[in-house]
């Protein structure tokens, strides 16, 4: 027998058995907010704005302009079980509103500092604001997901009841952030909203769907309103309607948007959603990678369904479950197969960097012998090849076929094609940032830009570097140029920041070193070139400020650019701005130093563009070469030999092929000296011919 004694039974304090109840109610704060709207819709808003800080941790604030509460109601407004739609336990079975335990206010309550503001004078409705969630469960707190992952959830609970509520205007926008993030209009229609919350794209893309059933026997009759089905009295038999949107084959996405009401309630339903992924039509025409998005609001007689089944009401029990998802499944694919008369392709007609077509590929006929091709049109690429080829890369009938030297060169440029490809894949794999402040910073970068120089790095031909200076060679048609390399790859880095902006991979550093240190070591460097004086103050203040600084910023550098910055002062990590291209380690300090004193910290705009001309400079290939060959033997150690292989090795196959796909060149490029003709294949003929 067991020598161990039984344990006391005994009742848990009322605090204790509130928190517990709380943590079953409220989650997350995407979950306090779900049940906020719903008492808002409850209370008949047409108008609901939300305001966030720090994904809600701080603060979660959500006003209507509803018929709010009396107030002799508020004395007992965030007690449990306490709520006006609810008085018996069988009025469960014909509830028409969205909350009824009573448990919302008094769980949220339990858990962050709760403030309720109704009916004041002038202003209608009710202002209910959550501050510090979870400032008394450090459990669920620290397990908790990042602010811009939980404002993220946030975002998408107030996008599915806009979807819903057509007639209510909603809203939702960070705290001190002047741009709003969801905006709807009450006279908005179901497809403005999405349009609104997931872009023009998917609206495009949508198919409208309608499903009315009374009973199999009889597919015509209608059930149109909540309030007709209700109507139905006989628990055996199968009514329901639906309405929604679903995607047409034409569209396609790495994640499946499945949104499905229930009577008004935002549910879960495993089983439905499974049946739509399995029709066959989106089985046969979508690839494995791209998933559908679909949308339904499916209206079932009250009494049919049991929305107490869940402690956070996300899922229902209703009858005739399976016959009403295989009717909607049977439904949806007759939809899709009468939709299905026409998919859309997206081809290109012609890959960047390849010939233009000629003349005779045009009409279809062949050049005429007779036309003799001048000699300068012809370029050679190869010192192998005696005869040359042209500038639209046809090798002339007359040349021999290739050699092992061709063979080689077709070899060693697999590499660049390689890193190509990657870029091409780089840049189609990251959504465009919706913040208004980066978007504008793009369009100046397309409007600075120039066409005639794009086309250059479009179709250039690599040579090589050139000097210890960071100057390379490249040729373009019969042109020969030297580009300033650390110009170039400013430019290309600062535009993959603002295009992978809030969207970088990251790489952790692994002996984090400290923000304070690093400041120490670039105000002693910067000592020694008289960059710092006493008159400037002590370095030991000047860095605890920096590291202040850098701290209070932190999690806006983590969501927008990757960087991260401990609580203790510490750089844990780095972003990846451009595969291949690591950071020299050596200027961290420099790199921490710009941060403080080259970012203007206090407009989004200037911000985001001064932080991403920082991140780009210290991402940049510098060159510091030897300056001969006498230099390589004697002086350059094993160590340098190595970073000077890995510097050119970057710019052949990672920097100039990136530069082909991704780059927007300046159109101020072609006279600040970043490009400089030093070669005319024309103007040598006509040298050599005075000659």
């Amino acid at each position: 027998m067991s020598k161990i004694a039984p344990q006391v039974i005994q009742r848990l304090p009322e605090d204790v058995v509130n928190r517990i109840a709380a943590g079953e109610v409220i989650q997350r704060p995407s979950s306090a907010l779900k049940e906020l709207i719903e008492n808002s819709l409850d209370a008949g808003s047409t108008s609901i704005s939300v305001l966030v800080k720090e994904g809600g941790h701080k603060l979660l604030q959500v006003q209507d302009n509803g018929h709010g509460v009396r107030e002799a109601d508020l004395g007992i407004l965030c007690e449990r079980h306490t709520t006006s739609k609810l008085k018996s336990f069988e009025d469960l079975e014909g509830i028409g509103t969205l909350g009824f335990r009573g448990e919302a206010l008094a769980s949220i309550s339990f858990v962050s500092h709760l403030t309720v503001t109704t009916m004041t004078p002038g202003v209608k409705g009710t202002t209910i604001s959550v501050e510090d969630l979870f400032y008394n469960v450090t459990t669920r707190k620290r397990a908790l997901r990042s602010s811009s992952e939980e404002y993220s959830r946030i975002l998408e609970v107030v996008g599915r009841y806009a979807l819903l509520k057509t007639g209510v205007s909603f809203s939702c926008k960070k705290h001190s952030d002047k741009r709003l993030d969801v905006h709807t209009l009450c006279s908005n229609s179901r497809l403005d909203n999405i349009r609104a919350i997931f872009g023009p794209s998917v609206a495009k893309q949508l198919l409208p769907f309608e499903m009315n059933v009374k009973g199999f026997a009889d597919a015509s009759a209608s059930v149109d309103t909540p309030a007709a089905a209700d109507a139905m009295e006989e628990d055996d038999q199968v009514a329901f309607s639906v309405e929604g949107y679903v995607s047409s084959p034409n569209y396609g996405s790495k994640k499946t948007i499945f949104v499905l009401f229930i009577n008004d309630r935002l549910v879960g339903c495993p089983l439905l959603e499974r049946a739509c992924k399995k029709v066959e039509v989106y089985e046969a025409l979508l690839s494995k990678t791209e998933k559908p998005f679909i949308f339904f609001d499916l209206h079932l007689p009250a009494k049919h369904v049991d929305v107490n089944t869940h402690p956070t009401k996300q899922e229902v029990s209703f009858l005739h479950t399976e016959e009403v998802v295989n009717a909607i499944q049977s439904a949806l694919e007759a939809k899709l197969i009468t939709s299905n008369n026409s998919r859309t392709f997206y081809t290109q007609t012609r890959l960047p960097g390849a010939p233009e077509p000629s003349e005779e590929d045009h009409a279809g006929g062949e050049a005429d012998p007779k036309q003799k091709q001048l000699a300068y049109k012809f370029v050679r690429t190869n010192s192998n090849n005696r005869a040359g080829v042209d500038v639209t890369g046809e090798r002339r009938a007359s040349q021999p076929p290739p050699t092992q030297g061709d063979t080689q060169d077709a070899a060693e440029a697999g590499p660049s094609s390689k890193s190509q490809r990657a870029s091409q894949r780089q840049r189609r794999s990251f959504p465009m940032c919706e913040l208004t402040s980066v978007q504008e910073l793009l369009a100046e970068v397309d409007k600075a830009s120039s066409q005639d120089l794009v086309d250059m790095f479009r179709q250039h031909t690599y040579v090589g570097v050139a000097d210890h200076r960071g100057l390379a060679l490249m040729q373009y048609k019969t042109r020969l140029y030297l580009v300033r390399i650390s110009s170039v790859c400013q430019e290309l880095l600062y535009q993959q920041v603002l295009r992978r902006f809030q969207h970088f991979a990251i790489f952790s550093i692994s002996n984090p070193p400290c923000v304070k240190e690093l400041m120490l070591v670039m105000l002693d460097a910067q000592e020694a070139v008289g960059g710092w004086t006493p008159e400037d103050g002590s370095k030991e203040e000047i860095s605890e400020l920096a590291r202040q600084l850098l701290i209070q910023k932190g999690p806006m550098m983590k969501e927008y650019f990757g960087i991260t910055i401990t609580d203790e002062g510490r750089l844990a990590a780095l972003p990846v701005v451009l595969e291949h291209i690591v950071p020299d380690l050596e200027r961290l300090p420099e790199f921490v130093h710009s941060l403080t004193q080259e970012v203007d910290w206090e407009s989004e705009k200037e911000c985001f563009q001064t932080a991403a001309r920082v991140i780009a400079k210290f991402y940049s290939l510098e060159a510091d070469l030897p300056c001969d060959a006498a230099d390589i033997g004697s002086q350059e150690s094993a160590s340098e030999a190595v970073r000077k292989q890995r510097y050119e090795w970057n710019v052949q196959h990672v920097l100039f092929p990136a530069a082909r796909i991704m780059l927007k060149p300046r159109a101020r490029f072609a006279t600040d000296g970043t490009l400089y003709q030093v070669a005319c294949l024309e103007q040598l003929y006509k040298v050599f011919e005075r000659c």
